[in-house]
């Protein structure tokens, strides 16, 4: 019995069923994997997914807006082409689109890292739309049972807390903690 990995949702910001094999070889070039196979099969297709969400994990932030950008504006993926965008995301701030109210704003809008330690990603919403998830979120749910938009990792308690009101998390902690008594 093989066990084979699962991949995310999202790679790169996008479904995982939106990448062609083409796109996953060419991003996975220009990041410099030069050991691609090149016959189109679907275990090899998630295969490469794999190793794509890898090399995802790995890349710096600007990297990571870099390839973003360039599937966006369907732009040649190539790794000059790849070196060249970083450059010109290192010499400006970088922006980034939130997924929920589609605004660009820079990257320091963005909650810095993973929203979760067991997320594979980084935050494709934008503080003041993820502090609305969260606080939408502790209306219906228990504070410790509120889940990543992408992947559905439980948020740690820090994160909860850091997106909503001192008065509000507290509330939902002491009332949560009077029920279960």
């Amino acid at each position: 019995m093989t066990v084979t990995k699962s991949v995310p949702n999202l790679i790169f910001g996008r479904p995982c069923n939106t990448y062609k094999f083409e796109t996953i070889k060419k991003i996975l070039n220009a990041l410099g994997h030069r050991k691609v196979p090149g016959t189109p099969q679907t275990r090899k297709r998630e295969g490469l997914l794999e190793k794509l969400q890898s090399a995802e994990k790995d890349l710096t932030e600007i990297e990571r807006c870099s390839i973003q950008y360039l599937l966006k504006t369907n732009s040649a993926i190539t790794q000059s082409g790849f070196i060249e965008e970083v450059n010109k995301m290192v010499k400006s701030k970088p922006v980034l689109e939130c997924q929920i109210c589609a605004e660009v704003k820079p990257s320091t809008c963005f909650h810095t890292g993973k929203i979760s330690p067991s997320c594979n990603h980084l935050s494709p919403v934008c503080t003041t739309c993820l502090k609305a998830y969260i606080n939408l979120q502790l209306k219906n749910k228990n504070w410790q049972a509120i889940n990543c938009l992408v992947c559905s990792s439980t948020l740690p308690t820090d994160t909860v807390r850091l997106y909503t009101t001192t008065q509000v998390f507290e509330r939902k902690v002491i009332f949560n903690s009077f029920q279960a008594a």
